[in-house]
């Protein structure tokens, strides 16, 4: 990139993929080194397709009473659970199958790495790591504690998964997440949140995706539906909603993704499918589909921003997609966790960035000063009418009590923590 000295759009159309889901794993870490808040560098993620699926259950836990989670099997393949808890807490788990197979209580580890037990059979193994010092991609900064239970095989029926605190004081929240294919699915404690944890990076810009048509002809002139997915320009049902395990609202828009078109490599496995391949293509585009349809819409719209603006950064991108989102009723009011700011626009998004390169912003701090003690201020700010901004990236000690986006004069009000 540095050679070619050009603006470049990055992207990771992938499946699904396992971690903290708040944008402090080692993938995150990479894309925020490399893209993050650099001039002409921007990235695009998918928010995942597992929306249907109850993968993600959460609460809190205590050592004077045991929270339990209950699960289902719907057959003997392998799956890996991944469990998140406070980093300040120390809790006890136990993984039991109404087959009679328990592993656990297992506590945390009080240095780096990990401790581990497995089952009689080797079906089931339960590990906790430090903080810091989880495996590969699962590597995360947040001080959090971190379990891990992989399921290899068997085990076709109903279980759970019990969390306490080791002591009286250890009191916390904890949030579990399941297999990306529904094999183990929570029947309890279900919580929001199904984005992927690539898709919890801070600085990128993720995408939902909405319907787009349900019917077609394909290349030999039969007429082919698909109207189980959601209506024309609803939310596909499939596409994974926020918030991300640290409480971002996780999604920044939503495109068209499902029964879109794209092109073939007529040598490719999809080209083999006649029903998918579009009349009049000649065998060269076909159906796109899930996030993965949306995904490289936002990147292209994102080349285009970059284009009238070489020296875009990845976090004014999301800023600008999000402003210029539009709402129907299918999105109802914005911004909300499963449409993040609403669809994307991207002849709005590109007048938009037009309208703000002939604005001009000037902040007012009024001389406010704060002690150890922290307290509240006000930031007047002061711009022409119709010119939009946003108050982005502050440091975790300071709160938002105003809305933190406006268009020309404005005041947004804070709070500084002690």
């Amino acid at each position: 990139i540095t050679a070619l000295g050009e603006p470049v759009v990055g992207m990771i159309n992938s499946e699904s993929t396992a971690g903290p889901h708040d944008g402090t794993a080692t993938v995150s870490r990479l894309i925020e080194q490399y893209f993050g808040n650099r001039p002409g560098r921007a990235f695009v993620l998918p928010s995942g397709d597992e929306g249907l699926y109850a993968d993600h259950a959460g609460g809190t836990f205590n050592g004077s009473q045991a929270t339990v989670v209950n699960f289902s099997r719907t057959s003997t393949g392998e799956t890996p659970i991944g469990i998140w808890y406070s980093g300040s807490a120390k809790a006890n788990i136990t993984v039991s199958f109404s087959d009679g197979t328990t592993v656990g209580p297992l506590g945390p580890v009080s240095a780096p790495y990990n401790n581990i037990l497995t089952s009689a059979d080797s079906t089931v193994s339960l590990s906790q790591w430090f903080p810091g010092s989880e495996f590969d991609q699962v590597n995360s900064t947040s001080g959090d504690h971190f379990a891990y239970v992989d399921i290899t095989s068997g085990h076709a029926t109903t279980g759970t998964i019990t969390i306490q605190g080791v002591t009286g004081s250890d009191t916390g929240t904890f949030d579990i997440y399941s297999d990306l294919n529904g094999v183990t699915v929570f029947t309890s404690n279900m919580v929001p949140g199904h984005i992927n944890d690539w898709a919890t990076t801070r600085s990128a810009s993720v995408t939902g995706a909405y319907v787009l048509r349900t019917n077609w002809v394909d290349i030999d002139g039969i007429s082919r539906s698909s109207t189980n997915q959601g209506a024309i320009g609803a939310l596909w049902t499939g596409s994974d909603d926020g918030p991300t395990r640290d409480g971002r609202l996780g999604i920044s828009v939503v495109a068209p993704g499902q029964n879109t078109w794209t092109s073939y490599a007529t040598n490719s496995y999809w080209a083999t499918n006649r029903s998918v391949l579009v009349q009049d293509g000649g065998g060269f585009y076909g159906q796109g589909g899930a996030v993965s349809g949306a995904t490289p819409i936002i990147a292209g719209a994102v080349a285009l921003m970059l284009q009238l603006n070489p020296t875009l950064t990845s976090e004014q991108a999301q800023n600008f997609l999000q402003q210029s989102a539009t709402a129907d009723g299918f999105t109802g009011p914005v911004p909300n966790p499963q449409w993040g700011h609403g669809k994307l626009n991207i002849l709005g998004v590109l007048d938009l960035m037009n309208l703000v390169s002939q604005c001009t912003f000037s902040l007012n701090l009024g001389g406010q000063a704060f002690t150890a003690q922290g307290g509240s201020g006000t930031i007047a700010v002061t711009a022409p009418a119709g010119c939009p901004w946003s108050v982005t990236n502050l440091p975790s000690w300071v709160t938002i009590t105003s809305s933190a986006s406006g268009t020309g004069n404005g005041t947004v009000s804070f709070t500084v923590a002690a």
